[in-house]
């Protein structure tokens, strides 16, 4: 057989190669029997193994058990000494046929259930002998709580432990053996026969003649059967026990209880459990007590029974009742009946009332009471309203009875409907169902209490431009959820918002409630115009045409702060000859006064108050821009006044550009301008309400709008900055020397803005 091989580094130094360990196993015998030859011898040779090192052995296999073996365990340990070690084992004569068994031998390390490191097979060869059995009743024939002896023999040469059972008619409580088995050492040194006494048990139950025999069995309770006694007779011995049962009396009235004595002599055990039942000619229901129950005799034999009836307040004559004793169950044999108990019927019909008061008003709570008599505590009874629609309670519920009285709330509907009064009654029933009418008030009447709806609506005194207003609504007697639609006047002040709904929320049933609305936004409008008014009104329809309530007047606050934008314009100044530019404001809250303004001009390059001789360094393509923020709101005036020869013309995009905060905000075109109506003139004009718009040809000093080059030479654009139209005075013939030339805006700047 090959050795296993095994690796350790234990003990060994850092970098050096552990030595290898190697265990090899041989047996002395391969093939054992349970008779003759039963003693195998191993040997186990090592190498690397440290001298004293415990190496440990299981025996296992198909069938094999600690019992195989003389040791009684399948496993064991030796110790390594000089690189080797042995053990052995014996096989038990076991007197069984289990047939021949393989025993594997494992060589483990560390422990019984450590890694293998060799292994072995051993046969057995089952050379037992089977033993025999056999079991005597020492009579046929026994009566109920008497006993009898089963002697067991056997040839069994070893000790072992047998079992007995019982087959039969019986069952386990007849025979005084705990749960119907047992067992005995039996054969070998404690004998080959043993006796065992059984018990009858005297069970007080008449079911006739039983039988029953005993059951030898090896290994274990519900192992195989070695053999079987004869059947043994049970003769039902048993008689009936005598119970007497007597009440404490024999007439009693409706809510008195009765004392039953119930006294056990004959054939009865202490312990034992017998059943009571309660029978009678009236109900469950004439007793507060159960209708059945047990009780244990004790060592007196005498038990006592307690049994209640109720007053029931139900007239139903005279009822009767007895207590029966029963044995096995409430459903048994009767042991005894006790002498009819008459339950006299005392009983008082019961009488039920109920009353309010002769009046409730709308919203007001009113107390129903109800009153009985000869009614237990506790009772539960039931009530409604013949008018269900006029109540904000509930028109229906049940009452509990205390001494006879028991009371409930109702309150009518406040309704916002002037109807007159109402009236309505409340009624008693004993049933949930409400079919059986006990009892119904006096006619009760709704006084009509309710308010007509009214509406409010407040909001700010006032407002600043560029915020919202928010306005409350107030109600009273309008129902939750209802919806009212809101407009304001004077709606042009406002950029959206000036009209919309609004849902009444009320929290209790609508006697007052309230609702807000929230406007659109106010115009910013930059003007000033002073403080405006508005109102807001509510309506009960979405056409708005029934008017609920309107708001006092709320005044805005002119907050507007004018925000003058910045002017932009393309120019061209080509020639020897170009004359003066200047820009003039016309505010718009001096109108008629002109106002000379600050500009840049050269693209941003220079500045000042007029512009002139610019053009001598541009050439017939370049327009340079003009920026002018005015001093205030108003119409920008554009001059220009010729030199002395045609080549002075000077020329403006049709085009200008408003911008504010360095976004644009506006495109001014040429139809955004007025033309001066004497622009000849050598004096500076003074406002004018008669203007001409431009257009595309002109007399002799006016302004032209074109497209392509000028008719002079060696003067003015070839064409517009934006390859459109440019507009332009022409200093020819007779637009020169010192002509003038006038644009004014159509409108104040701010006017452009969006």
């Amino acid at each position: 057989m090959s050795p296993i091989i095994s690796t350790t580094t234990s003990g060994l130094a850092l970098g050096r190669t552990p030595p290898q360990l190697s265990y090899e196993m041989s047996a002395s015998s391969t093939t054992l029997d349970e008779t003759s030859n039963r003693i195998t011898t191993f040997t186990v040779v090592t190498e690397n193994v440290q001298p004293g090192t415990v190496l440990y052995y299981t025996l296992s296999g198909t069938g094999v058990q600690d019992i195989d073996f003389v040791s009684g365990a399948a496993f064991g340990n030796f110790t390594i000494s000089n690189n080797s070690g042995t053990f052995q084992f014996e096989t038990a004569t076991d007197y069984l046929s289990e047939g021949q068994e393989t025993i594997t031998v494992n060589l483990r390390i560390g422990s019984i259930t450590g890694s293998v490191v060799a292994t072995q097979d051993v046969i057995v060869q089952d050379t037992s002998i089977n033993p025999t059995f056999t079991v005597a009743p020492s009579t046929g024939s026994i009566n109920e709580s008497e006993s009898l002896n089963f002697t067991i023999f056997t040839d069994l040469p070893v000790e072992q432990t047998v079992y007995y059972t019982f087959a039969g008619t019986v069952e386990n409580e007849d025979i005084d053996v705990s749960a119907g088995i047992g067992s005995v050492q039996i054969g070998g040194i404690t004998g080959t026969t043993k006796v065992i006494n059984v018990g009858i048990t005297s069970d007080y139950l008449t079911e006739g003649t039983e039988s029953f025999a005993m059951q030898v069995r090896r290994l274990e309770p519900a192992g195989s059967i070695a053999t079987t006694s004869s059947l043994v007779t049970i003769n039902d011995t048993s008689t009936t026990p005598t119970v007497t049962v007597t009440p404490s009396s024999t007439s009693i009235s409706e809510g008195d209880a009765v004392v039953f004595t119930v006294t056990t002599s004959g054939n009865y055990r202490v312990g034992d459990t017998f059943y009571w039942t309660v029978n009678t000619t009236g109900s469950s229901l004439d007793f507060s007590t159960p209708m059945s129950g047990s009780f244990v005799i004790p060592g007196s034999a005498t038990n006592t029974v307690n049994i209640t009836t109720i007053a029931d307040q139900t007239t139903e004559g005279s009822e009767t009742f007895t207590l029966q004793v029963r044995r096995g169950s409430t459903s048994g044999e009767i042991l005894g009946t006790s002498a009819t108990v008459t339950i006299n019927d005392t009983s008082q019909d019961p009488t039920y009332a109920i009353a309010g008061p002769a009046s409730i008003d709308e919203y007001a709570t009113g107390t129903i009471n109800v009153t009985t008599q000869y009614v237990f505590d506790a009772t539960v009874l039931y009530w409604d309203l013949s008018n269900t629609t006029d109540f904000d309670t509930a028109t229906s519920g049940s009452v509990t009875i205390s001494s006879n009285a028991a009371s409930f709330n109702v309150t009518p509907t406040g309704d916002r409907t002037t109807e007159g009064s109402e009236t309505f009654t409340a009624r008693l029933y004993s049933d949930s169902g409400r079919t059986n009418l006990l009892a119904e008030s006096a006619s009760i009447t709704i006084n009509d209490t309710s308010p007509d709806p009214s509406y409010s609506v407040a909001g700010p005194t006032s407002v600043d431009e560029g915020s919202t207003a928010t306005f409350n609504i107030s109600t009273i007697e309008v129902d939750n959820g209802t919806v009212v639609y809101w407009d304001i006047t004077n709606s042009g002040d406002f950029n959206s918002g000036t009209s919309g709904s609004a849902t009444i929320s009320s929290s209790d049933g609508g006697r007052t409630g309230t609702a807000s609305f929230t406007t659109g936004t106010i115009t910013e409008d930059t003007t000033t115009e002073g403080a405006e008014t508005f109102t807001a009104s509510i309506y009960s329809d979405s056409g708005r045409t029934t008017l609920l309530a309107t708001s006092s007047n709320v005044t805005i606050n002119d907050t507007s702060v004018t925000t003058v934008p910045e002017f932009r314009i393309k120019y061209h100044a080509y020639g020897a000859t170009i004359g003066t530019f200047w820009i003039y404001l016309e505010p718009a809250s001096n109108p008629g006064t002109l106002v000379q303004q600050s500009f840049t001009y050269n693209d941003g390059n220079s500045s000042g108050t007029s512009m002139s001789g610019q053009g001598h360094y541009f050439s017939s393509q370049a327009f340079k821009e003009i920026r002018c923020t005015p001093s205030a709101d108003g119409r920008l005036y554009l001059r220009y006044q010729s030199s002395t020869s045609y080549t002075g013309d000077f020329a403006v995009d049709d085009e200008a550009y408003l911008y504010t905060n360095g976004t644009l905000a506006a495109t001014l075109s040429y139809s955004n301008f007025q033309r001066h109506n004497n622009p000849g003139t050598s004096t500076p004009h003074t406002p004018s309400s008669n203007y001409e718009s431009v257009t595309n040809s002109g007399s002799n000093g006016d302004w032209i709008r074109d497209l392509n080059g000028t008719t002079s030479s060696s003067t003015g654009p070839n064409q517009s900055p934006t390859g459109s139209y440019y507009i332009y005075a022409e200093t020819s013939g007779n637009g020169s020397p010192n002509k003038y030339f006038t644009l004014r805006t159509y409108n104040n700047l701010t006017d452009y803005l969006p």
